[in-house]
């Protein structure tokens, strides 16, 4: 039974007491939590204060007294932009979530006592760089740095698989025998690189590349080391490489009979064809391992013609004729199929009935019988009477002028006189439409007039070596006397012909140095210069000129 308090009966006592600790509490919150702390048993709620979270006074967390909403994960306290001013992450701390437990605990933040990590965010190399954390050892195999090729996070030092496509450097620097298995005791003899055979999917089987390897195949296939002869193998020598080829072991390309050993028939027993000679002879005697169809046989032997055996041989195709083969065949070992001539006398049938289609493609048009102009004996030349033809030329021999032909559009006989000789040609120049450098052009003298005038504009076909030039333009007249062209051309060439360019083109252009300035005075005093008077022929008093290119004597 509690005691009265001296003024305040129990109920009013019982009333006032919680009213006076809600008032403390808000005037006072820090004394209040403080004191509250000292007696707070934190175990019984749902964030029991454990490591330095115990050293912690409780205003630190539960600001202005507020109770309800206080954070309990690390990273809602440890953040710089909350309210609660408690350590946060360095600058330096390496990239990861904001799941601070996973590696911290309470008991001391910078202690970190796990990697969780599913938490860090980017590749292994941005820690294990041997700064941040443990990375790469001197004696790792020369790799990229994508650690999770090859590791697992959870045991560094089991490498579950060899992501080759990250490894730097030739196989043989690991498979050496020490780092990794290397080649094994009955390995090929060889220096070349693992991946010249290998891949680093599947190292076997190899891929081996026979691409540099001609001869001596038995030094691997044995049999041991590799594939070597089967029991059905037929009976040869040990040079595979004879009849296989080194990229294609089956099937057989070829048989080198050389390398066989043993008679025809123990392989050849049941190759006869149906309609073979009946013979018990080795198939040698007649055929050889060379060519198996081009059976020789010794025909010297016999007196009989040869239909006597080849009555049946003519082929579906063969042209119509007697049976006397050896007209056109040779016999005995020859190539039966090489017709070595054609006697006609032994063909029955027109020439076209075997040579429908051997005209040539510019062979004339006609449909009359080859016999009309060809005979067996020689098919060329073929003899044309062109005698009994009215027909132009071009009718038949439109397109028989040769690349370098003249251009005209005249008949052939006009030039081309003799059907014997094609090569007599009395030419017309009238009937040619094109000019003269069309044909020409190649036609100079080294020592001729340069100039790129056609040869018509001096020369005519009538008189070629007379030169008949009639000057045009800047000619400065009628020259007395015969001049020739080199007297003004000096260099036989058709341009510059001035000698002073300047007084081009009047007198003074070719006859500066002829001026005398002491035999023109002018009126008044002085002398004229030769650009004053440079037109000779009328530069003077006279109205016909002071000079005259017709007068020699030039007064």
């Amino acid at each position: 039974m509690h005691s009265k308090r001296p003024g305040f009966p129990n109920s009013i006592y019982r009333l006032l007491m919680p009213l006076v600790c809600l008032f403390c509490i808000v005037a006072f919150p820090s004394q209040a939590l403080a004191q509250a702390g000292n007696n707070f048993d934190h175990s019984q709620t749902a964030f029991p204060l454990e490591g330095f979270h115990r050293l912690a006074d409780c205003q630190d967390c539960h600001i202005n007294g507020q109770f309800k909403g206080t954070p309990v994960r690390c990273e809602q306290c440890h953040d710089s932009r909350g309210p609660i001013k408690a350590s946060i992450k360095s600058l330096s701390h390496i990239n990861t979530t904001d799941q601070c437990q996973n590696c911290h605990d309470n008991s001391a933040w910078e202690t970190v006592v796990n990697v969780e990590h599913s938490d860090t965010l980017g590749d292994c190399q941005s820690c294990h760089n041997n700064q941040t954390a443990d990375g790469k050892t001197q004696d790792h195999i020369a790799t990229t740095d994508s650690c999770e090729s090859c590791h697992i996070d959870n045991n560094w030092q089991t490498v579950l698989r060899v992501d080759h496509d990250n490894v730097q450097g030739s196989c043989l620097s690991c498979h050496n025998g020490v780092i990794a298995t290397g080649k094994h005791a009955f390995h090929v003899t060889t220096n070349e690189d693992c991946s010249s055979c290998h891949i680093t999917q599947a190292w076997i089987p190899a891929t081996f590349d026979h691409d540099g390897i001609t001869d001596n195949c038995i030094a691997c296939h044995d049999g041991t080391t590799a594939e070597g002869k089967g029991s059905s193998h037929v009976l040869t020598s040990n040079r595979c490489e004879a009849c296989h080829l080194t990229t294609l072991w089956s099937p057989v390309t070829r048989v080198d009979h050389n390398e066989v050993q043993g008679s025809c028939n123990s392989c050849h027993s049941g190759d006869k064809s149906a309609d073979h000679f009946v013979t018990n002879a080795e198939c040698d005697v007649c055929h050889n391992s060379t060519t198996w169809s081009g059976a020789v046989f010794d025909h010297a032997t016999t007196t009989l013609s040869c239909a006597t055996c080849h009555s049946g041989d003519k082929s579906a195709d063969h042209v119509l004729t007697s049976s006397l083969c050896e007209a056109c065949h040779l016999p005995g070992p020859s190539d039966w199929s090489s017709v070595f001539v054609v006697d006609h006398n032994e063909v029955q049938g027109s020439c076209n009935s075997c040579h429908s289609g051997d005209k040539s493609s510019d062979h004339i048009i006609t449909n009359a019988e080859c016999d009309l102009c060809h005979n067996s004996n020689s098919w060329l030349p073929a003899v044309f009477d062109h005698n009994t033809t009215t027909l132009a030329c071009s009718s038949c021999h439109a397109d028989d002028k040769t690349p370098d032909h003249i251009i005209t559009s005249a008949e052939c006989d006009q030039c081309h006189t003799s059907n014997l000789d094609w090569g007599q040609v009395n030419f017309d120049h009238a009937g040619i439409d094109s000019n003269c450098n069309s044909c020409h052009i190649d036609d100079k003298a080294n020592d001729h007039f340069v100039t790129t005038l056609d040869c018509s504009s001096c020369h005519d076909d009538a008189g070629w070596p007379i030169v008949d030039y009639v000057h045009t333009g800047d000619y400065p007249g009628d020259h007395s006397g015969n001049l020739d062209c080199t007297d003004c051309h000096r260099n036989n060439m058709a341009s510059d012909p001035w000698t002073s360019p300047a007084f081009a083109p009047d007198c003074a252009g070719c006859h500066e140095g002829d001026f005398e300035p002491d035999k023109h005075e002018k009126d008044g005093g002085g002398l004229y210069s030769v650009s004053e008077l440079r037109d000779c022929s009328g530069a003077c008093h006279k109205p016909s000129g002071e000079h005259r290119v017709s007068d020699s004597n030039w007064d």
